[in-house]
Order: C-alpha cells, then sequence, then structure tokens
C-alpha cells in the first residue's frame, strides 16, 4: 500500500494503492446534517433538517464533532426525530383549599384531601397550595385559628420609697 503523496504544484493527492478514505476522496463532497455541531465551520447556522455537502472539511473533522457523514446526498438523513412523547399524566394529591376551588365543578373542603390525573401540578404549586405525590402525605388540618390579641400590659407598681 502506498501512501499519499502531494503531487508538486497541484495539491491534488496521488493515491496509488491507499484507501479511498485515506487520500482519494478527502476532496470528494461529504454529506452531513446541519446539526448545531456542524455550526462552528460555517458563518452563519445551518439548517438542521437539510443535507449539506462539502469538499473541504474532511470526514474525520465532522465526525470528530459528532456529526454522521454519508458519501451521497441520496444516503443523506436528517430527519428529526419526533420529540418524545408526554410522560403519563401524573396524579397529584392537594388539599381543597380557596386557591384550587375554580378546578373543581362542586364544593371541596379545605380540611378534604383530593386527587387530579388531568391538573398539572405546577398549575396547583403556582397557587401556593402544595402538592404530594402520595395520598398519605397529604395531610389537611384546618387553618389555625387568628392568634389572641395581647393582654394589655399590667400597671407598673408604684416606685419603692427610698430610705
Amino acid at each position: 500500500r502506498l501512501t499519499p503523496k502531494a503531487r508538486a504544484g497541484g495539491g491534488l493527492l496521488a493515491c496509488g494503492n491507499a484507501a479511498p478514505d485515506d487520500c482519494c476522496f478527502t476532496r470528494m463532497p461529504r454529506w452531513f446534517c446541519g446539526r448545531e455541531p456542524a455550526w462552528k465551520f460555517f458563518s452563519a447556522p445551518l439548517m438542521e433538517s437539510r443535507c449539506y455537502f462539502t469538499s473541504t472539511i474532511s470526514k474525520e473533522s465532522l465526525e470528530e464533532v459528532g456529526l454522521r457523514v454519508w458519501a451521497t446526498e441520496e444516503e443523506c438523513s436528517c430527519t428529526l426525530a419526533p420529540p418524545p412523547p408526554a410522560p403519563p399524566p401524573q396524579r397529584i394529591y392537594f388539599c381543597g383549599r380557596p386557591e384550587v376551588w375554580h378546578f373543581f365543578d362542586y364544593q371541596i373542603s379545605p380540611q378534604e384531601c383530593y386527587y387530579s390525573n388531568t391538573i398539572p401540578r405546577l398549575d396547583v404549586m403556582r397557587l401556593g397550595v402544595n402538592v404530594y405525590l402520595d395520598e398519605e402525605l397529604c395531610r389537611c388540618m384546618p387553618p389555625p385559628p387568628p392568634p389572641s390579641p395581647m393582654p394589655p400590659p399590667s400597671p407598673m407598681p408604684p416606685p419603692s420609697p427610698m430610705p
């Protein structure tokens, strides 16, 4: 196997019996997707779902930044993966405080624990109501009574006579 040698003056590589990726195809177009790692090679962002080609960036350079490289446009596939499915509904538990009454079409009690599979957890939390993922942790106590007023200060004892 011969090693590539630069041909004087032309800048082309003489490949001899070298493997195609070693030499002969280094100037051939390389197809890749316009994902963010490729942006470092260009002066503007590329479209992630579009195939691009280059004959100046080596296959190794593209692969080093995590890009897949294809030899032809027909092979290039930049279809974006669909987003992952939404997580299944999560059952949340919370006390029936007045802040959440609008979620219900019937009267609920602040001393009772309620659950929902459809109300988003953050929607309840944003209202200042604690959310629990376990029914056992949901303890709804009546609100504490307001503090009783302070008794009036007792009068000061008269000053004692000095001897």
